[in-house]
């Protein structure tokens, strides 16, 4: 079954991100947060992400026919909380004939800071496992953020070496900094660490970049066409090949 991409012009937007060990859900109507909830450590996607979005939509006085976009996260990030997150979405729009807008996780985390001031750069930065971090480097502009570097895995003293090519004083959010934050604070002078309380994907801040992509002549996608942003290969992948592209 193929759904159309067109939304309502009053649009009730659920919006999702599973993509670290945290987890949001948020209900947004009209450009406005009705509902979220945002949690540290589900402790297992797989139990925890229904259950939210049924409190949520709930705690938003509506029921699931009355959502008419889905915007997801889709990484990169964790394999495992992104491909539940995916597979979620997918089943519920699939269901109710609605379209979905994927963001990154990294854009919606670095959304935390858009109210900075535009000569500062945003590094939102998620622990990637094998001595790697998932991280992108955004500007605040007018509210947004414009991608200085694209988002996807990289050593961390290769990404010292990129933050400390900026010119300009460097923001770092996210779990990364629970590994790596001493070494990069070290290695670049210029960059300092974001209140932990921002360190997590908002569901609103998935739903702002969705109803952005919208503004901006973007069309949500069917379904069945969403796909998670990895932006690595799977260890089962590497296996399978005998482990090359590492």
């Amino acid at each position: 079954m193929r759904v159309g991409t067109a939304v309502a012009p009053s649009l009730r937007v659920l919006a999702v991100d599973t993509s670290t060990a945290s987890g949001s859900v948020a209900v947004v109507e009209d450009g406005r947060l009705v509902a979220e909830v945002c949690e540290r450590d589900v402790g297992g996607h797989a139990a925890w992400l229904l259950p939210a979005v049924k409190s949520t939509i709930e705690g938003a006085g509506m029921g699931p026919a009355d959502i008419d976009l889905f915007a997801l996260g889709l990484g990169p990030g964790s394999f495992t909380g992104l491909r539940i997150g995916v597979s979620t979405v997918k089943g519920l729009a699939w269901t109710l004939g609605r379209p979905v807008m994927g963001v990154s996780s990294l854009e919606a985390l670095a959304m935390n800071l858009a109210g900075s001031g535009r000569g500062v750069f945003v590094c939102p930065l998620f622990d990637a496992r094998k001595k790697e971090v998932y991280r992108g480097v955004y500007r605040p502009a007018g509210g947004r953020m414009e991608r200085v570097i694209d988002d996807g895995a990289a050593r961390p003293e290769a990404l010292a070496d990129e933050l400390a090519a900026l010119d300009g004083e460097v923001v770092l959010l996210g779990d990364g900094l629970v590994l790596y934050g001493d070494m990069l604070a070290r290695k670049v002078p210029r960059c300092r660490r974001a209140s932990e309380d921002l360190w997590l994907v908002r569901g609103s801040a998935v739903a702002a970049l969705a109803l952005a992509a919208l503004a901006d002549g973007l069309r949500p996608s069917d379904p069945a066409d969403i796909r998670p942003r990895y932006k690595r290969r799977s260890e089962a992948e590497l296996k399978a090949d005998g482990g090359k592209g590492r």
